[in-house]
Order: C-alpha cells, then sequence, then structure tokens
C-alpha cells in the first residue's frame, strides 16, 4: 500500500510541481563553474535544492566527500540502501545565455536512479525543457562526462537543473565539476597518472577534455612534501598530439611529490586551460647494500614506508612505527596492523 500511493503521490508531485514552486530570483551570471569544494554546510552561492521526501527516508541533494571528480568535494542524491522515495531538484545559479553556451558536468552512479536535466527560462517556476531523457544518462564504472549546447537559448536567462528521483532503488548520484558557459577554447589536461617509477625519475602521463584544442605545450607545476617548489609553471613540450608523457628526472629517492599541468595553446591565440587535478606520487628507495640491518629508532612515527620497508599481503594491513615495544630498554619497532577481517 505503500508502494502504490508514493508512486500515485510521486507522478502527482511532477505533474503539478511547476505551478507552485517557487522562482529561484537571483541576477544571471555570464558563467558557471562549480567543484562545489570548501563547502560544508551550505551550497555555493546561486544554487538551490528543491526535495519532496513523503516518509523522511533522506536522499536529497547534498555536498558530499565521499566522492569527487576533481578535488575532494562533489554534490550526491541517494541513501545507500533500499528505503527512499524522493524527489529532488538541484537548480543552478541563472545564466545569460550566449549562442555558444554550452553545459557539462561529470557524473558517476552505483544505482539504477534515473537522472534528468532540465532547462528553466522563468527563474525556476517551471521547468519543462528537457535536454536528456530519463534514464539516459549512466556512469556506473566511474566518473562520465556529459556535454550539451545550450545555444537553443541564447538571449534568455536560465536554470539548469538536475532532476533525481529515487524509487527504492537505493544507491547514490554523484555530480561535479558543473560548467555553464562558453566551451574552453584550450583543452584541459585530465586522467594524471606515473609510470616507471624508479628512484630518481618517473614518467608522467596524461589526457585531455575533448573540449578545446589540443595543445603540444603544457606548463608543470611539481613541488615535494614540504612544499619546495621543484618545477614552477615551467613550459615542456611533447613530441605530437597523441603521444602525451613527460619523463620527469633529477628527483629524490624516497620522496613524496605533488605536480599538476596546464595546457598552453597561446600560439594558436587560445590562451591556457584550467589547471589539471593534482597527482600525488612517490619515488623508490635506494636499494640496500649487504649485510643490512635496521632498528627503526630514528623513524617518525607517521612515515608511509617506515625504513624504506613495504608490503604487499593477501589481506590489508598497515605498518606504523611503535615506541611502546622494542627489543631491550628502549627504542621502537615495526608494528603491523590488519586493516580487514579474514573471509
Amino acid at each position: 500500500m505503500k508502494r502504490f500511493f508514493a508512486q500515485l503521490t510521486l507522478l502527482c508531485v511532477i505533474l503539478v510541481l511547476g505551478s507552485y514552486m517557487a522562482p529561484v530570483s537571483a541576477q544571471a551570471v555570464a558563467y558557471v563553474n562549480e567543484g562545489f569544494e570548501g563547502y560544508t554546510t551550505s551550497l555555493p552561492t546561486g544554487w538551490s535544492v528543491y526535495t519532496e521526501d513523503w516518509y523522511g527516508e533522506g536522499g536529497e541533494w547534498t555536498l558530499s566527500s565521499d566522492a569527487s571528480h576533481g578535488g575532494l568535494a562533489s554534490i550526491r542524491f541517494g541513501v545507500n540502501f533500499n528505503a527512499s522515495s524522493a524527489l529532488s531538484y538541484l537548480i543552478s545559479p541563472q545564466v545569460a545565455a550566449q549562442s555558444d553556451t554550452r553545459l557539462s558536468f561529470y557524473l558517476r552512479k552505483t544505482s539504477d536512479i534515473p537522472l534528468q536535466v532540465l532547462v528553466s527560462t522563468d527563474g525556476g517556476a517551471t521547468y519543462t525543457e528537457e535536454i536528456t531523457q530519463q534514464g539516459d544518462l549512466d556512469a556506473a564504472c566511474g566518473w562520465t562526462k556529459y556535454s550539451y549546447s545550450l545555444a537553443a537559448y541564447a538571449g534568455q536567462n536560465i536554470n539548469v537543473v538536475f532532476y533525481a528521483a529515487d524509487w527504492y532503488n537505493g544507491g547514490y548520484i554523484w555530480i561535479d565539476d558543473v560548467k555553464i558557459g562558453s566551451p574552453n577554447t584550450c583543452a584541459t589536461p585530465i586522467s594524471l597518472s606515473v609510470t616507471e617509477v624508479s628512484q630518481t625519475s618517473v614518467r608522467l602521463n596524461w589526457t585531455v577534455d575533448e573540449e578545446g584544442d589540443t595543445s603540444t605545450t603544457y606548463r608543470i607545476t611539481l613541488s615535494d612534501a614540504a612544499g619546495n617548489s621543484v618545477l614552477n609553471n615551467q613550459s615542456i613540450t611533447v613530441a605530437n598530439k597523441f603521444s602525451l608523457y613527460y619523463d620527469i628526472t633529477n628527483l629524490t629517492p624516497n620522496t613524496s611529490y605533488t605536480v599538476f599541468l596546464q595546457s598552453d595553446c597561446s600560439s594558436a591565440y587560445h590562451g591556457t586551460s584550467d589547471l589539471s587535478t593534482t597527482l600525488t606520487f612517490e619515488t623508490l628507495c635506494l636499494a640496500k647494500q649487504l649485510p643490512y640491518s635496521v632498528d627503526f629508532n630514528t623513524e617518525s612515527s607517521t612515515a608511509t614506508k617506515p625504513g624504506c620497508w613495504t608490503n604487499t599481503p593477501l589481506y590489508p594491513t598497515c605498518g606504523s612505527i611503535n615506541s611502546s615495544y622494542a627489543y631491550g630498554s628502549t627504542g621502537k619497532s615495526l608494528k603491523l596492523v590488519s586493516t580487514a577481517l579474514r573471509d
């Protein structure tokens, strides 16, 4: 009975929602670029949420730190169990659409909850213009980027609306890095990774976003764990646009580094791209000379690889320095602690 009533209520709300939802009153902006970073209790300026949750089971759009495409945060809809009957609208700031205005965002899903992207042209009073058809958007295997032209709304002030309705599906939808405005003219580096890691070098690999020109010139910024600059916005060149990697050399063994990139399209008069997300990596330790001994007494209690010891167990463990137990009356030892129960 509860299931039938909720289905009927959901249908009725969808049919009449536009007639009573209050418009979003805000001055239109030229561009939206939102990664939902740095917000814990309130939404970014201009964003709003409207939710119908009949049984108080939760699931409305809320800020989240449990998944992100770039940075540490995103916005999430849903509950992680099969007990929610809510619909929720995530409403963007109002944007003054132009002939080249586009919407792009990254999506991740762990359920079959349908997601629609709508457009309002009356300040949020109604949103009946569908950019996508219900259920078209899927991102079950990680973050997927979607991009749509908003040229049909040129000359109008619009709000983009992300609409999700859960009918006891369970699971989550995450949205991150929402952009509304003119597309980038220079493609942003994405998916940074390192291979061929040695004591003093790594190969940095990346791809680029599909929006904007692809360049053979990039700017790289590299710092060590102490914040010391190693490469400060240094210009680098790749062989061609389809072989995107760069060998970073002269590094220090057993050291953590952070790196990010920016495409440089200035030779084509398209400026530079957005910054990539930051990648953290570590170089390998130097080989030990035999005979070898270690007492761990000089190791920090926060070391991630104490004494350059690492472990690859069948079941997850954590290695740490322990000063409570040692061979002898003083000193330290290496402690291994399981982080998962054996099946």
